[in-house]
C-alpha cells in the first residue's frame, strides 16, 4: 500500500529567466499536450512583465490538428491572445541544452488581449477550482501514477520493446540496461523539476509505471505534463518511442495504460481533513461528502478521465462507479494509514489531460461538501456501470451543470467539437464488413499511438 508522499526532497534550484539563452514558452492544449514557442533571452525578459502574443486556437486543436470550427468565439476572427508565464515554473530543460546553450522552460496561460480570463486554458480553469477550494480554508495535495509503453519500431503495431517482448514479472530489476536507463531518466526529470517517487516494469510488453511525488494544487498536474514531455525527449535520445495510448497495438490483449490520481484534502494548518480525530482516526464527514460528490458526477467525469475512443476498446477496471476501502478494483479506493487518509481515483487512463482530472475532482468534491451529500454504502449493488463508450460519456457530461460550469462554456464547446465531430466521427464512418475490426485497430494505431 503506497502512502501519499508529499514532496520533501531537497529544495530544487530556483531558476530565473535570466539563467538561459533560450526559453520555451509552454501551454497545455485541451488534450494535455504541451505546445508553445521558443524565444531568446531578451524577448523572455520582456514577456515576464508584458506577455507575448499567441493564437488562442493553438490550445484548442484536436489530436490530428483538427480545428473546432463550431466555436464561434474562436473562428469568427481567429483572435490573438496574450501568453502570461507562471514564473514559479521556470526550470532548466536538460534534453535541449548544450554546453554553450542553456535552454529553460516555463509554463503559462493564454488569455484574451483585454485581460479577460473566461479561458480556453484547461490549466487556468483547474486553478479556478483550486482557488475556490482555498476560499473554504482547504487545499488539495495529490500525485499521479502513470503507466506508459516504450518501443522502437511501429509498423501496424508496437515492436522492439524496451526490456524485451515478454515480461515474466513485475519489478525494476529484471533487465540491468533498462534499470540504468530509468535511473538516468529519474535524475534528468529531477533536474527539470519532476520528482519521481518510484518506478517499476509491468507485465505488458515494454510497459512501465512511474509514481511522482505529491505536491500541492496545480503543481501535480504540471509535473505530469513535464514528465510526459521529458520522457518522450529522453527516450528519443536513446532511440526509443513512448506512447501514453491507453491500449497500444501489439502489447497484449490484457494490457492497458492507466493513470491513478491519489489525493487528500488538508486544512490551511496542515490537518488531513479525511480523518476525524474525534472518532479515533475514522473517516470524517469531509471524506464522505467528498466521495459522494465524486460518485454523483462520476459518469460525467468519465469523458474527461477516459477521453479517447481507444480508452473503451478493452475491458479495464474499474467497471462500476463505486467506492471501497483498500480495494484496487474500485473507482474510488480509500486508504487509511496511521494519521493519514487519501483517495485513489482509479478511473483516469494515461491518455487523459491531468488538468481535467484535477478540475473534475475538485469541482465534484466541493459540490459534495456544499450540499452535504450522503455517501452510499461501500460495495453497494446499486452503483452505476462505467459508460461503455466515449459518445455515451460525452452525452452525460453535457447535462452535468457542475462540471460544465467548471470547464467554462467556451472550453466545453471546444472539447465537444473536437471529440464528437472529429474523433468519434472518424471511427463511426468506418465501413462495415468482415475486416472492420482490423480497420478499427489500424485507425486507433494511426490516430493515437504517436500523438499521445
Amino acid at each position: 500500500m503506497e502512502e501519499l508522499v508529499v514532496e520533501k526532497h531537497q529544495k530544487p534550484i530556483k531558476w530565473t529567466v535570466n539563467d538561459f539563452n533560450l526559453l520555451q514558452l509552454i501551454f497545455v492544449d485541451v488534450n494535455g499536450i504541451p505546445r508553445g514557442k521558443t524565444v531568446p533571452k531578451n524577448v523572455a525578459l520582456h514577456l515576464a512583465n508584458n506577455g507575448i502574443e499567441m493564437l488562442h486556437l493553438n490550445q484548442t486543436l484536436g489530436l490530428a490538428m483538427d480545428v473546432p470550427w463550431k466555436v464561434e468565439e474562436l473562428i469568427d476572427e481567429f483572435p490573438n491572445g496574450i501568453y502570461i508565464p507562471d514564473l514559479e515554473t521556470v526550470v532548466r530543460w536538460p534534453w535541449a541544452c548544450q554546453p554553450e546553450l542553456q535552454i529553460g522552460q516555463v509554463m503559462g496561460h493564454i488569455v484574451w488581449e483585454d485581460g479577460h480570463r473566461e479561458s480556453l486554458s484547461v490549466r487556468f480553469q483547474a486553478e479556478k477550482q483550486i482557488d475556490k477550494l482555498k476560499s473554504l480554508g482547504l487545499k488539495v495535495v495529490s500525485s499521479f501514477t502513470i503507466q506508459f509503453t516504450v518501443f522502437k519500431s511501429a509498423h501496424k503495431h508496437c515492436g522492439d520493446f524496451m526490456g524485451g517482448d515478454n515480461r515474466l514479472g513485475i519489478g525494476p530489476y529484471d533487465n540491468i540496461s533498462t534499470e540504468l536507463c530509468m535511473l538516468d531518466l529519474c535524475e534528468q526529470l529531477k533536474e527539470a523539476g519532476v520528482e519521481v517517487e518510484s518506478w517499476t516494469s509491468l507485465p505488458g510488453r515494454g510497459q512501465f509505471e512511474m509514481t511522482l511525488l505529491a505536491s500541492e494544487g496545480i503543481r501535480s498536474a504540471d509535473a505530469v505534463c513535464r514528465f510526459r514531455h521529458g520522457l518522450k525527449s529522453a527516450m528519443a535520445k536513446v532511440g526509443f518511442q513512448v506512447t501514453f495510448m491507453t491500449h497500444p497495438p501489439g502489447v497484449g490483449a490484457e494490457t492497458f495504460n492507466s493513470m491513478v490520481h491519489r489525493f487528500a484534502i488538508y486544512s490551511t494548518l496542515g490537518q488531513n481533513m479525511f480523518l476525524d480525530d474525534t472518532e479515533g482516526g475514522k473517516l470524517s464527514d469531509v471524506v464522505k461528502n467528498w466521495t459522494a460528490g465524486m460518485l454523483s458526477h462520476a459518469a460525467a467525469m468519465t469523458a474527461l478521465c477516459c477521453p479517447t475512443v481507444n480508452c473503451y476498446s478493452h475491458d479495464k477496471t474499474p467497471r462500476h462507479l463505486d467506492w471501497d476501502v483498500d480495494n484496487f478494483s474500485s473507482y474510488l479506493n480509500i486508504h487509511v494509514h496511521e494519521n493519514e487518509a487519501w483517495i485513489e481515483n482509479r478511473m483516469p487512463t494515461s491518455a487523459c489531460n491531468p488538468y481535467f482530472v484535477i478540475l473534475a475532482t475538485v469541482a465534484s468534491g466541493i459540490d459534495g461538501l456544499e450540499k452535504k451529500m450522503n455517501c452510499p454504502e461501500k460495495c453497494s449493488t446499486s452503483f452505476d456501470i462505467v459508460p461503455e463508450d466515449l459518445g455515451t460519456a460525452l452525452q452525460i457530461l453535457k447535462v452535468d451543470n457542475v462540471l460544465t460550469d467548471a470547464l467554462s462554456p467556451v472550453l466545453m464547446k471546444v472539447f465537444l467539437n473536437i471529440k464528437e465531430d472529429y474523433e468519434i466521427e472518424k471511427f463511426r464512418t468506418l465501413e462495415d464488413g468482415p475486416d472492420r475490426t482490423d480497420k478499427l485497430k489500424q485507425l486507433e494505431y494511426e490516430y493515437y499511438l504517436s500523438r499521445l
